[in-house]
């Protein structure tokens, strides 16, 4: 466990970062007195979430050791801030908040008034995947019980750490027969089902439990992208590419990371 620390508040875009410190600062209120958050010595402009992830393990003192946020939009007072646990049960995790939310929850969560779950919980939270992708299960892959315990083990992630957590997947209305069909036709799917145009996952196989499923990736003009990945890493690795924390190439690299923790 790390001890009490300030906070470290990090960019990778040219925003106002004054203006977003003094709303980290201040609080959900806007009465708070005092810095819990700075800003580090360094530019992390233009580069990967993921540059800032091994400065800050590599470097954390003077700031927490767990916990530290990223203006990673320039429109961060609308599409919020990049919160990260490096150790939310032996893994990383990220989420998005709001400035001000994010100034008094972390704190929060690091003296444990608060837990992780309460921020993978907000399905109010539009910036937060909530039943976003869409799993497609080919017509040969198991029955009803089989699919239920195929979508349990996504949402609930690696090692089953996010049970509490607010599912990320939903099952789309529609099995696969023809691939190239769904590709085809996700867009509209997406639209009708409010899942995510750019990325779903598809359980092809009967043994999904030992040959995983494939991550999938729509890019307009281009040829669609994929990955296989074991069931319990793939909906995570799609919720971290959705807000912000991995890219889709770093997404599809991402192996077990908890060596790092022990």
């Amino acid at each position: 466990m790390a001890g009490f620390a300030h906070f470290a508040l990090y960019s990778t875009v040219r925003t106002d970062i004054d203006k977003l410190l003094k709303t980290l600062n201040l609080g959900i209120m806007g009465k708070h007195e005092g810095r819990q958050w700075e800003i580090p010595s360094g530019s992390f402009l233009d580069r990967p979430v993921s540059a800032i992830t091994h400065h800050h393990r590599s470097n954390p003192s003077p700031f927490n050791t767990v916990y530290f946020v990223v203006a990673d939009r320039l429109d961060w007072e609308t599409y919020g801030i990049l919160v990260v646990n490096l150790d939310f049960d032996g893994f990383i995790d990220a989420t998005r908040m709001k400035a001000n939310v994010a100034g008094d929850a972390v704190p929060s969560t690091e003296i444990a008034n608060s837990d992780w779950y309460e921020h993978l919980r907000a399905k109010e939270d539009p910036n937060y995947p909530s039943g976003f992708f869409a799993v497609y299960v080919a017509e040969h892959v198991g029955g009803q019980k089989d699919i239920e315990n195929l979508l349990e083990i996504l949402n609930y992630g690696l090692e089953g750490r996010k049970e509490e957590a607010a599912p990320v997947c939903r099952l789309a209305p529609v099995r696969i027969g023809d691939v190239a069909n769904i590709i085809k036709r996700h867009s509209n799917i997406a639209k009708e089902g409010g899942f995510d145009p750019t990325k779903f996952i598809l359980a092809d196989s009967r043994n999904w439990d030992e040959d995983g499923v494939v991550m999938v990736h729509l890019v307009e003009g281009a040829e669609p992208d994929s990955s296989r990945r074991p069931v319990d890493v793939a909906a995570e690795v799609m919720t971290w590419v959705h807000v912000g924390l991995l890219t889709w190439e770093e997404g599809k690299e991402w192996d077990d990371e908890k060596s790092e923790f022990e």
